[in-house]
């Protein structure tokens, strides 16, 4: 209080003095601070901040403006320059106040480090302020309600505006690694940045800017694009962006509401990203070439199924890879995708896409998806793949559903690859960019698939195309109102190897073991993809057990086939019996339906499906005669004995039947074979047994010297021959006891067995044989052979003659009957030729014969 009164005291004496000057009567003087003319320009405030570069510094930029006496002027204009650093100003002018000050506001230009802004008052020397642009390697930092920047060192800004987030919203960004997201290398330059923010959704645009090499323009806007990578599929969804200058250089402008792909455009993403792909070549290394060389890709086909998006897959994977073998399809399985229910990009934003062609390829797709309003970009995108990089790019458009392939253009007319081609056509059909783009709406869009990888150069493809519904397994009717039914294969995206065999709509696995019939009633297509040249190729459909031994379970069919250039052709073997490659188990067994195209015996692609086939049991209704004798024909009826004898057999109480009759469905006809016993006669079908039923085998006795043979020749006689022998020892009437075909080499005896009922004791045997000679050829002496000597011979006593017989044509039948008691006896048949130039007739020495030898001494009871 004492200060107060003191401080008081001293102003009033000044009010008063203050007061009398007032009341001065006198004249008036000038005041002495009254300023001048404007003398000097200074800094008042602001010079030295630090800001991000574009952002607006802390404090204003204030100068002051004073008179030769350091008076204050009011009034003064003071212009305001950006002298570096390329930052905006307030106001390029602003007048001084009272105190003689002006300011203005200062907001940063992109670049990092120092800036400057100079201020001027007519001719005075202007000043200077500088301010520092700093940004951090890691970009992180608080926007406030009133915007903010976030900064990279390479000059990478994104400028959130005023209201775009709350304020105190933090925000990171950051470059991440390109080979992270992308394989392959090439002519593109790649930066990929990655954010972190509290805030999903802007409630204003928020530019992202990308600093491009010097020289690019607004007008290169097509050759640049950005878009949010989508983590899961590695799918890179573009945005509208565009080219700017700021400062003097380009940059890639971006704008965004968000920095992650809603989850209703797609699976949810998992990550927030932005990809700004940035190309040297399209970034002013030269321009767009007007044409470029066909890319020459292998064929394959969707057939008429909507499987357009797999079959493209198999087109790409393949023309980077002539190793892989893999066939649509396992595409199909691996995508496990109804390419007919879903639409647009949305399918091709699936991860087993990715799965498919790294598994296939070594690298991971680069899947970028353009909406309508990119499509300038995507068509220099297109150029650039396959001008530049030579790489074939699969084109999918919502607006018609279907997915091809791009192999090449001149202009803006490409070259494309169509799975759903024409029959005869393999592809290559130009479309104008218009007409491609014509049937794209405001909604449409674009999804492009590009394996980052060189494709395998070569002048032409030879593809196999084992097309949906190629083949057929046919089961026969069973019954009185049971039709035949047809199981087809069909491409099944519900199945693991994409594919299944169906009746119908129905799938069926394992296929019943009633099945009767391989068919190929749709396509198995060849496709030859050469501009120029035409194919000869082979082409073989092999069908082949799992697990089966070897030579067991195998059918194989060849067929050669020419194929024009850009052409397809159909191979079309045959119908075959099931039983014919059957291996029968007592469970399913699988089988592989293999085709196969060999170009000069050298494989150049196959294609392969799998069936099962379940078991099938025979089953035995009746055995007629149910006893009979070694060597008698028997007959077995049931149903499902199979339709050949392969891989089937008859066995009489473990012995089993060597000579078959015949071999039916229902009817199977053999003789009972040597050894057997009475017990049970069971038919098998692979390893799967009929059930048993009852036979008796009558007492019969074994020849075991009877040999039949040719006798020694000296010159080349080939005969086929038939022979019977029967035999009536017990008054019951003949019985075949031996029955044989064959073509015989003159060089060489063969023992054949035969057996007949026990003669009664002491009792002669009586046989009678018939023998047949077809076709026979001789060179004997250049003579014809004209007739043919038989005779009997008992051991030890004279030969009984046989009138001579003379051939006619080319076949010869003789028919006698010798009885034989406890001795030997043959049957000599012998060939004699006329010689032509003497007309003598060769007897022993240069003609060939055989003989039948009886050896009742050797036989013996069972």
């Amino acid at each position: 209080m004492p200060r107060y009164y003191r401080y008081s005291a001293l102003l009033l004496p000044l009010a008063v003095l203050a007061l009398a000057a007032c009341d001065d009567k006198g004249p008036a003087s000038p005041p002495d601070d009254k300023p001048g003319a404007a003398a000097a320009v200074a800094i008042a405030a602001g010079d030295g901040q630090r800001a991000a570069p574009g952002a607006p510094v802390a404090d204003s930029l204030t100068v002051r403006v004073a008179d030769a006496k350091g008076r204050a002027v009011a009034g003064a204009v003071v212009t305001w320059t950006v002298a570096s650093g390329g930052g905006t100003l307030s106001n390029s002018s602003s007048v001084t106040a009272a105190t003689g000050q002006a300011r203005v506001q200062w907001t940063l230009g992109l670049g990092e480090g120092a800036q400057t802004v100079t201020a001027s008052v007519g001719a005075l020397t202007p000043v200077t302020f500088t301010a520092t642009g700093t940004v951090t390697a890691t970009g992180t930092g608080t926007i406030a309600g009133a915007g903010g920047i976030i900064g990279l060192s390479d000059g990478t800004r994104v400028i959130f505006p005023a209201g775009a987030v709350p304020a105190g919203t933090q925000v990171s960004v950051a470059q991440e690694d390109p080979a992270t997201f992308f394989d392959g290398t090439d002519q593109t330059q790649r930066v990929v940045l990655s954010f972190t923010s509290s805030v999903t959704d802007f409630a204003q645009d928020v530019e992202i800017r990308v600093p491009l090499p010097t020289g690019m323009t607004e007008a290169d806007s097509a050759r640049v694009y950005a878009g949010v990578i989508h983590m899961p599929a590695g799918v890179v969804r573009i945005a509208e962006s565009t080219v700017k200058q700021f400062g003097g250089r380009p940059y890639i402008v971006v704008r965004t509401r968000r920095f992650a792909p809603p989850a209703a455009n797609g699976p949810a993403a998992a990550a927030n990203a932005v990809s700004l792909d940035r190309d040297n070549w399209a970034l002013g290394w030269g321009p767009v070439p007007p044409s470029s060389a066909q890319l020459v890709l292998p064929y394959y086909s969707q057939g008429s199924t909507p499987f357009c998006a797999a079959v493209s897959l198999q087109i790409l994977t393949r023309a980077v890879n002539n190793d892989d073998l893999n066939t649509v399809p396992q595409a199909i399985g691996m995508i496990g995708a109804d390419e007919s229910g879903v639409s647009g990009w949305e399918w091709l934003l699936l991860p087993s896409i990715g799965t498919v062609v790294k598994g296939r390829t070594g690298v991971k797709p680069t899947r970028t998806l353009w909406t309508a309003a990119e499509t300038s970009a995507l068509k220099e995108y297109l150029k650039r793949e396959i001008g530049v990089n030579g790489r074939p790019v699969l084109l999918h458009t919502s607006g018609e559903s279907h997915a091809l392939v791009v192999a090449g253009y001149r202009g803006d007319t490409f070259v494309l690859h169509n799975p759903a081609s024409t029959y005869a056509a393999v592809g290559y059909t130009d479309s104008t960019w218009t007409a491609m783009n014509r049937k794209q709406g405001a909604l449409s869009n674009f999804v492009t698939v590009v394996i980052p990888k060189a494709i395998t150069a070569r002048s032409g493809w030879l593809s196999v195309n084992i097309i949906d519904q190629a083949l057929g397994i046919l089961r026969p009717a069973l019954g009185p109102g049971d039709p035949t039914t047809s199981y087809r294969s069909r491409w099944d995206y519900t199945q693991s190897q994409g594919y299944s065999f169906r009746d119908g709509n129905v799938r069926v696995d394992p296929l019943p073991g009633t099945v009767a019939t391989f068919t190929v009633p749709g396509e198995l297509q060849l496709a030859n993809s050469s501009l120029t040249d035409q194919v000869n190729a082979s082409v073989w459909l092999d069908i082949t057990a799992v697990g089966a031994p070897a030579g067991e379970g195998h059918y194989a069919v060849r067929g050669d086939v020419t194929i024009g250039a850009n052409r397809t052709a159909n191979f079309k073997p045959a119908s075959v019996p099931v039983d014919t490659f059957r291996y029968n188990r007592g469970t399913a067994t699988q089988y592989q339906a293999t085709v196969s195209a060999l170009v000069n015996n050298t494989l150049v692609d196959r294609q392969s499906l799998q069936f099962s086939i379940a078991s099938v049991t025979p089953v035995l209704t009746a055995v007629v005669p149910a006893a009979a004798d070694v060597g008698g024909v028997v007959e077995l009826r049931g149903s499902q004995l199979g339709s050949s004898r392969y891989h089937n057999r008859v066995d009489f109480n473990g012995v089993e039947a060597t000579q078959v009759v015949g071999w039916q469905n229902d009817l199977v006809r053999v003789k009972v074979p040597q050894n057997a016993t009475s017990g049970s006669v069971r038919l098998w079908r692979g390893d799967v047994p009929s059930n048993p039923l009852p036979f008796t085998v009558q007492e019969y006795r074994t020849s075991q010297g009877f040999e039949l043979g040719w006798g020694k020749a000296t010159e080349n006689v080939q005969v086929n021959v038939s022979i019977a022998v029967e035999a009536a020892s017990d008054g019951a009437g003949w019985r075949t006891v031996f029955e044989e075909r064959s073509a015989f080499d003159p060089q060489q005896w063969v023992r054949l067995y035969f057996g007949t009922k026990a003669p009664p004791a002491g009792g002669a045997s009586t046989y009678r044989v018939t023998v047949d000679v077809k076709d026979f050829a001789t060179t004997v002496h250049q003579g014809d052979l004209s007739f043919v000597r038989a005779y009997w011979v008992v051991r030890s006593q004279t030969p009984n003659g046989l009138p001579t017989t003379t051939i006619q044509g080319s076949t010869l039948n003789i028919t006698e009957e010798a009885s034989v008691y406890a001795k030997q006896a043959d049957l000599f048949l012998v060939f004699q030729a006329r010689n032509p130039q003497t007309g003598d007739v060769d007897y022993f020495e240069d003609s060939a014969g055989f003989g039948i030898s009886f050896s009742p001494s050797h036989v013996g009871m069972r």
